[in-house]
């Protein structure tokens, strides 16, 4: 069945066209530049530990062949998501470019674990004589992968901080004169920033950049640590105009805000390959969304200011009991099934025990207490961007036609 999602009839450059178009420069021709950083974070994506090819070092091609020769018909149609399916074009762009075909994946990493909540994977790749990357994986669709991502919210040392630590500090123990680039998307950037937080001192000078891709940032206990605050100049942050992700909890300033397809939608927008290139680089814009400031006003005050961490941490465990009971085993089948996961998750929770109830009900009033708090504020930045587009600032935008449609009344 065709997929009628409007990436495929896209009007605008992205990352796969980056690699088709400057894939034939190598790196000594054209050096590592953001949309690189993209690339290698996608590439940690690929789920090598399903190829049933055991790994050893091998090239970025070789990879790429067992990743595509892999792929049955029926995973494309039943089991990955939207966004999973472009791996293949960003797989297949990679093949034969010069760029990226012949370096050497080092080292490959995953582990999987219900038990411990862990969800990991990460690569090292060594881009010349002096330089290596190492790349993190983010969430792939498993719940295990998701329930981690919200105990992050809750300050919660995540099971991934280990071994993303790990991988790095063997990277930089085994390569005594190589310099490295970090990078991940999503959770994968929240893991690089991590990991080069708790590098010793002296290795701090072999990070050229760490590239934190819409991924969350911190509590407050590992933000204001002296380990994150030598490595913080370091941390390139870059986020979506519709960005959710990229601006949880504590965090650094993104370096510059990126202009992605589906201006009202942060899910379209959270997939890099919505991200939009033009020549070398991507496309800027001024500033991100008023429903984007809107969410994180909501969220930092909701989880930073008026929930307790001790309390959060009980109510994720509450929410994925549910989840469990009511028969979803993966990400992918809630997104494929809203309506009837919303209704399941209503119904499970009612026959949750009373002092559960109570943590729901209980972060639940607080949740919209906090969202009517910023509602005013919401409707001033609407109200304001509404006036910037009469005056020609934006004019692609026919944001009049949505503007009562976003409105929270």
């Amino acid at each position: 069945m065709l997929d009628k999602s409007p990436f495929y009839f896209k009007n605008y450059t992205n990352v796969v066209d980056y690699v088709h178009e400057y894939g034939n420069l190598s790196f000594q021709e054209e050096d590592f530049n953001d949309i690189d950083a993209l690339v290698f974070s996608i590439f940690a994506y690929f789920p090598l530990e399903e190829t049933g090819v055991p790994f050893e070092e091998m090239s970025v091609q070789d990879c790429c062949i067992n990743f595509l020769s892999w792929v049955r018909s029926e995973y494309i149609s039943l089991e990955m998501a939207a966004w999973f399916r472009k791996f293949l074009l960003l797989g297949m762009a990679l093949l034969n470019k010069k760029r990226y075909k012949d370096l050497l994946v080092k080292r490959f990493e995953y582990t999987f674990s219900k038990e411990k909540e862990t969800q990991f994977a990460a690569l090292e790749i060594e881009l010349d004589e002096k330089r290596s990357l190492i790349a993190y994986r983010g969430t792939d669709r498993t719940l295990v992968g998701w329930k981690e991502n919200l105990n992050l919210a809750a300050n919660t040392k995540v099971g991934s901080y280990v071994k993303s630590k790990e991988f790095l500090l063997k990277a930089i123990e085994t390569n005594e004169n190589k310099s490295f680039y970090v990078v991940g998307h999503s959770k994968g950037g929240h893991l690089a920033a991590y990991a080069a937080s708790c590098i010793p001192s002296k290795d701090t000078d072999k990070i050229l950049c760490i590239y934190n891709l819409d991924g969350p940032g911190f509590g407050k206990e590992i933000f204001e640590s002296d380990g994150y605050k030598q490595i913080q100049d370091k941390i390139k942050l870059l986020v979506p105009q519709f960005d959710v992700i990229g601006t949880l909890l504590y965090h650094n300033e993104p370096a510059y805000i990126i202009d992605a397809q589906g201006y009202f939608d942060f899910f379209i927008q959270h997939d890099p390959f919505t991200w939009k290139v033009e020549g070398k680089e991507f496309v800027k814009v001024k500033e991100r969304t008023p429903q984007s400031k809107y969410i994180e006003k909501v969220l930092q005050e909701f989880v930073l200011e008026k929930v307790d961490p001790k309390d959060l941490k009980p109510a994720i465990d509450v929410i994925f009991a549910v989840i469990d009971t009511s028969g979803f085993t993966d990400a992918l089948q809630i997104e494929r099934n809203v309506g009837d996961a919303i209704a399941k998750f209503l119904s499970f929770s009612q026959k949750q025990s009373k002092q559960n109830r109570k943590i729901l009900t209980r972060l639940s009033n607080l949740f919209i207490s906090c969202a009517m708090h910023h509602i005013p504020s919401y409707n001033k930045d609407v109200r304001i961007q509404r006036e910037e587009i009469k005056k020609g600032k934006e004019e692609e935008r026919n944001f009049k036609k949505d503007y009562d449609k976003v409105r929270i009344k």
